[in-house]
């Protein structure tokens, strides 16, 4: 395992869309967290974030409109990080641990937006679901200082934030990607050419099956160079 998972997404649907992600990460009754999810809060409240994004964007576009600028307002108002851990790990991060954690992978946005600390622990919100697979939700506006951090979608800062949460997970629990080894080991490996054939044949019938498989060349007969593995 190269890093442990990051997932970057725009949160949409504007103002509606922000609310609806915000209240999910708090609710404890959500059948994905009920019974199964302890939700430990660590930076910000979500209802004062929800309303300074609002205030902010409404002001951005404000400006725009003075400086007869045309276009409409921005469809996603912030950006969601999950920072996932995987299953049967010795142990997972403590609090004090996540809060390491978090404050490396603000250093890590800071660096890529340019804003102040000050100015983005105004426009975070950060909480951690702790389960089988505990991860850490990262909450950040795209308008700050009146202008849209467009930084935030890139890939740059994905690879970056791996990094950082890479590092600062070894920091705190000495737990590597390198070291993990999944319980479930895959199935044996097929080349790209095996993996297609196999899906054909296993979509027809038993008769169709046989008049194929005789037909089709053989993998030894083709030039393949990419593989995929077949869970």
């Amino acid at each position: 395992m190269k890093n442990w998972t990051v997932i970057s997404k725009p949160i949409k649907e504007q103002a509606r869309g922000l609310a609806n992600y915000l209240n999910y990460l708090i609710n404890a009754e959500h059948k994905n967290h009920k019974s199964k999810t302890k939700i430990i809060p660590v930076f910000g409240v979500t209802d004062k974030l929800y309303q300074r994004i609002i205030y902010s964007v409404a002001e951005r576009d404000l400006e725009r409109s003075k400086k007869r600028k045309g276009g409409r307002s921005i469809s996603s108002y912030a950006q969601s990080y999950v920072f996932t851990l995987p299953e049967n790990l010795p142990k997972h991060p403590s609090n004090s641990d996540w809060k390491y954690i978090s404050v490396e992978l603000l250093k890590t946005i800071q660096a890529f937006t340019g804003v102040s600390s000050e100015e983005l622990k105004k426009n975070i919100f950060i909480n951690i679901h702790d389960q089988k697979n505990p991860h850490l939700n990262l909450v950040v506006s795209k308008v700050m200082n009146k202008s849209v951090k467009t930084e935030l979608q890139k890939k740059s800062i994905v690879t970056a934030l791996k990094k950082t949460f890479n590092f600062a997970v070894l920091a705190t629990t000495k737990l590597s990607p390198d070291d993990y080894v999944p319980l479930k080991k895959r199935s044996k490996r097929y080349n790209e050419y095996q993996y297609q054939q196999k899906k054909l044949l296993d979509s027809c019938d038993d008769f169709i099956k046989n008049k194929i498989s005789s037909a089709l060349p053989q993998p030894e007969d083709l030039e393949l160079n990419n593989s995929v593995e077949l869970k």
